[in-house]
């Protein structure tokens, strides 16, 4: 007989007619007349219950029924640890539930829940938790696995609720995502400002290490690499006096560029420098762990080649030269530099007044994997003291 042939009625509750003896296993006997209908559990189709027989001294024996015939039953002995007892007329009979049938309904349960395949015939909830505040470290190891995130600070790592788990947030403001390669793995690697009512899925594919599977914009989305749609933050700004000069009022803003393109116009010095081009990333400006190379040359005559650590360089010559063209800088992302910024440079530009061409390229490696790395303004300079005569320069960038 397995668990699910159980049966139980609420209440049942009875007195022994004639005795029991201490020997026979199974017994049968009989309880008071009209007791066994009324209240008693059927055993038809192999069903069975538990009975408690129990002694005006409160000592008992727990019998294991498997036949009732109106108020006659036949029940197996001494079950669940307990010994065969000699019962008197007026012993107490009751059903009830045991600690053993509880453990097997658990079991049983467990049993009928597979562990690989099967399939979820019903609905699955999951619980809403307090709201939590957006932190470097999002303290989400508390009940629950929906949440409201509030506030607006940078989100770079989450606590661990276990390998497996799945969570839900609702953002309530511009929270900030930032992408690691492994502690909290964004799509393309590109950090994510969240807008209030945008609504992420996060999956824990090691402890403490949760990637992003599903994003869900309240409105309308930002552009993607995908679409290739271009946002464009300065166009056609005025090259003139003392460099360096940053393009725009505020430089880049937002994040998550993959691609910046800047589109140079009739860019002239006063003397003989070169153009040089460093980035800045939130926290001051890039001066270093620049490799670049520029090389000019002049009616196929074999290239001159400039190099600079400090920024991207281009060639231009003398005051009576002017450099037009487009120079692009692409982002990568490579689990060596887990959440840092590699930008690389490529570009062919025309240097009129001498009829040469002049080509740009080159990498810039923004230092940590702190937010601060992130790439939010371009400048104009000069490799020594020279002014900007005239040009126009615009920045196009690419999420």
């Amino acid at each position: 007989m397995a668990i699910t042939d159980l049966n139980l009625t609420n209440v049942a509750k009875s007195l022994l007619v004639g005795s029991i003896n201490n020997v026979d296993d199974p017994a049968t006997f009989s309880m008071t007349p009209g007791d066994g209908n009324l209240k008693f559990p059927s055993t038809a189709g192999g069903k069975y219950f538990k009975l408690f027989v129990i002694k005006p001294d409160k000592t008992f024996e727990i019998m294991k029924v498997t036949s009732r015939t109106n108020d006659s039953l036949t029940a197996v002995r001494a079950q669940e640890g307990t010994s065969k007892l000699a019962f008197t007329a007026g012993a107490a009979l009751s059903v009830r539930l045991t600690a053993q049938d509880i453990l097997d309904i658990i079991a049983a349960q467990a049993a009928s829940m597979p562990s690989s395949g099967g399939a979820f015939t019903g609905s699955v909830s999951f619980q809403v938790g307090a709201d939590v505040a957006s932190a470097s470290a999002l303290a989400i190891d508390i009940p629950g696995n929906i949440f409201d995130i509030t506030g607006t600070a940078t989100i770079n790592t989450m606590n661990t609720k276990g390998v497996g788990s799945i969570v839900v947030f609702q953002f309530d403001g511009a929270a900030r995502l930032f992408h690691h390669a492994t502690d909290l793995v964004l799509p393309g690697g590109l950090h994510i400002t969240t807008a209030a009512g945008d609504v992420a899925v996060f999956y824990e594919y090691l402890a403490g290490k949760w990637r992003l599977i599903s994003y869900t914009y309240a409105a309308s989305p930002p552009a993607t690499q995908k679409d290739a749609k271009f946002q464009s933050f300065v166009q056609n700004q005025s090259l003139s006096g003392a460099a360096p000069i940053t393009l725009g009022a505020t430089g880049l803003s937002g994040e998550g560029y993959y691609e910046v393109d800047l589109i140079l116009n009739g860019v002239k010095l006063s003397g003989t420098d070169d153009l040089l081009i460093q980035f800045r990333r939130q926290g001051g400006w890039q001066t270093a762990s620049y490799v670049s190379r520029s090389a000019t040359v002049n009616n196929g005559v074999l290239p001159t080649n400039n190099f600079s650590g400090n920024g991207f360089r281009a060639n231009i010559g003398g005051s009576g030269n002017s450099l037009s063209g487009l120079i692009v800088f692409k982002r990568a992302i490579a689990a060596a530099i887990p959440g840092g910024d590699v930008w690389a440079a490529s570009g062919e530009l025309t240097l009129t007044g001498i009829g040469a061409s002049v080509s740009v390229s080159g990498i810039v490696d923004f230092d940590t994997a702190s937010p601060t790395s992130v790439l939010d303004g371009i400048r104009l300079g000069v490799t020594g003291s020279n002014t900007f005569v005239s040009g126009e320069a615009s920045v196009v960038g690419k999420r």
